[in-house]
């Protein structure tokens, strides 16, 4: 690498409401990296805890590190705050409790230079209580429109659609805004950043820890907040189908995930509406005459199997979150 003086400015954007357990290494984390010349924006979103605090004394050692305090507004306002407020143009994630590696804006900042990328992508370890999973497993691949970027991300391959783990341009954000007042504000917003795009990067190796912890979902209630992944996703298809109609296939491949996906989080969920249910199952039931179902990955042709049986699919969540330790 150049001189820090030489590298240009990334700006670093992590949202934070009351983390005050975890926030001091996802700091330590963003503070150690190799690649020098960032500054690191917390936007603390009206923490009730001592986040707040923790974030100020992080920035009284490190003048890299800019606090914005505000009225609590959700983490979608907390991206778009963080993105007018970059002075970089280039801009990069990190969740509050999360982790990167001290590699991981140097990782992408070399993929994207030397690639001549508009976005730079790396894989993640997906962190739970007892076990630990690489998200995915293929190799490092150069998607050169925009359209081969999206397949991946549709089929539920090696392209997420989660903010951290990426480095953009900041340009890709020109007219483009995390919706606010939603949760799953990453699918409804990263296709959007993609269309923008001209050339992207996939690096192989993961440089991210993607930490779930023991305060499970199935602590909660699952309010119909919970559904916005639906909406979001067949939006996004929507979008995707209206600029690439052969990717039709995919897209249905991506509605089921969003449905099965949200059925996962309902079976596991501490209070369940039989009316909910049956409402999801039924559109799961339609979206499989639709779907191309060996498209589905392994994972999604078997929750599909199991729904045969709803009590089944419902234990083997359960038991496989209580192999994960996240109940």
């Amino acid at each position: 690498m150049t001189k820090a003086s030489k590298e240009p400015l990334i700006s670093v954007i992590i949202p934070v409401y009351n983390v005050e357990e975890y926030l001091d290494r996802c700091l330590e984390s963003a503070t150690l990296q190799t690649y020098k010349n960032i500054e690191i924006i917390l936007i603390d979103d009206g923490s009730t805890d001592n986040s707040g605090k923790i974030c100020d004394e992080w920035a009284q050692k490190d003048k890299r590190i800019k606090v914005v305090h505000q009225e609590n507004k959700g983490v979608s306002a907390s991206r778009n705050r963080g993105i007018c407020e970059a002075k970089g143009k280039l801009i990069s994630f990190i969740d509050s409790d999360d982790e990167a590696y001290s590699d991981y804006l140097e990782t992408m900042y070399c993929d994207l230079t030397e690639n001549n990328c508009d976005l730079a992508i790396t894989k993640h370890y997906v962190k739970y209580p007892l076990t630990t999973k690489e998200a995915f497993s293929g190799a490092t691949t150069i998607f050169n429109n925009p359209k081969d970027c999206l397949k991946e991300m549709l089929l539920c391959r090696d392209v997420d659609v989660s903010p951290w783990g990426k480095l953009y341009k900041k340009s890709l954000f020109k007219g483009v805004e995390y919706p606010e007042g939603k949760i799953f504000e990453d699918a409804a917003t990263f296709y959007s950043v993609v269309f923008n795009s001209k050339k992207v990067i996939l690096n192989s190796t993961p440089h991210y820890n993607y930490i779930i912890r023991r305060k499970s979902i199935s602590q909660q209630y699952f309010h119909k907040e919970k559904l916005d992944l639906i909406e979001a996703t067949n939006t996004m298809c929507s979008d995707i189908e209206q600029k690439f109609p052969d990717l039709k296939a995919e897209c249905d491949v991506r509605r089921m995930h969003a449905l099965l996906s949200t059925l996962r989080i309902f079976s596991i969920s501490k209070k369940q509406s039989n009316k909910t249910k049956t409402e999801l199952l039924s559109l799961i039931k339609e979206q499989s005459k639709k779907t191309k179902i060996s498209l589905l990955p392994k994972r999604e042709r078997l929750a599909l199997k199991l729904l045969h049986c709803y009590p089944l699919f419902k234990l083997t969540m359960i038991i496989r979150e209580k192999r994960n330790g996240t109940i």
